[in-house]
């Protein structure tokens, strides 16, 4: 037989058995609506994530079908850098020409070993204001580099391979973008990493996995975290790159791409617009440059 029970609020037993119901609903409350914030928060990362990966996929499209990989451009990235320098220098060669070359070789190279991020889209301006210079701007003159994904470029996003910082573009770029700018390199493309950069790991879940130049048929990492970078320099793609290095994220992709990379010490370079929100005071650069090999 059932019947109802009238509670008795005179009675303490009765009392804490209700409070006991209410705390308990409130937990359950609090913790359902958690969960579908965090629900909503990983739709929304999703989202965000495939809108990148379909536009990015749509650029490099586009770029392959404007810039031929033509016998021409194979001869001008096989050129050692000692000599593609003094052609720079000498205006035997101009730095749209150097330019488009190493970007027509790094599009085949991001298609096999998806080492790049996102394309600079000012770079093909910045090789032609070379150009149009009376003499050449610095010891850098119209060399395309690489800069890794947590440094800073105006006007893209340096997202650590976390979906949490795509669209959110940089309002300046990092004061070593600024200083090879100034001697006359030209930042054309970011570079991948793994997640958060604090990982010998090479994989991130907004843009994928990096794989070894060296050994394409095996689908073995670069290693990390400067892994778009050793994997574009050791493919062509790339006179050198712009990296980081605290505990070997800079030296670990180059001894694994067979290329070579400089860890200055820390604290020697400026640290602004370096993405390192983790360790901020432990930035270091790793300058990685390229070797050539017959086979790529």
């Amino acid at each position: 037989m059932l019947h109802k029970i009238t509670p008795n609020f005179e009675n303490p037993i009765h009392l804490v058995g209700l409070s006991g119901v209410v705390v308990a609903t409130g937990v359950i409350s609090v913790y359902g609506f958690q969960k579908f914030k965090l629900f909503k928060e990983r739709r929304r990362l999703a989202c965000l994530t495939k809108r990148k990966q379909t536009e990015r996929q749509e650029v490099l499209a586009k770029l392959k079908a404007e810039y031929e990989f033509t016998p021409k451009r194979q001869l001008i990235i096989e050129i050692p850098v000692n000599e593609l320098i003094e052609k720079l220098q000498k205006r035997v060669l101009s730095a749209t020409e150097v330019f488009e070359a190493f970007l027509a070789k790094s599009i085949l190279a991001t298609e096999a070993f998806n080492s790049i991020t996102e394309y600079i889209p000012q770079a093909l301006e910045w090789a032609k204001m070379l150009d149009a210079l009376p003499n050449p701007k610095g010891p850098l003159h119209g060399l395309p580099f690489c800069v890794k994904d947590d440094y800073d470029v105006k006007g893209m996003d340096t997202t650590l391979g976390l979906a949490k910082y795509l669209y959110q573009p940089a309002e300046d770029s990092a004061a070593l973008v600024k200083v090879l700018r100034d001697l006359g390199g030209v930042p054309f493309c970011k570079t991948n990493i793994p997640q958060t950069t604090f990982s010998f790991g090479s994989e991130n879940p907004v843009f994928g996995a990096v794989l070894n130049p060296l050994f394409p048929e095996r689908k073995m990492a670069p290693g990390g975290s400067s892994s778009g970078t050793g994997s574009l320099i050791a493919a062509n793609g790339a006179v050198f790159g712009l990296g980081s290095d605290i505990g070997g994220s800079g030296r670990i992709p180059a001894h694994m791409c067979g290329i070579s990379s400089i860890k200055p010490t820390t604290g020697r370079l400026c640290k602004r617009g370096a993405a390192m929100r983790l360790l901020p005071d432990c930035v270091g650069c790793a300058e990685i440059f390229k070797r050539f090999y017959k086979w790529i």
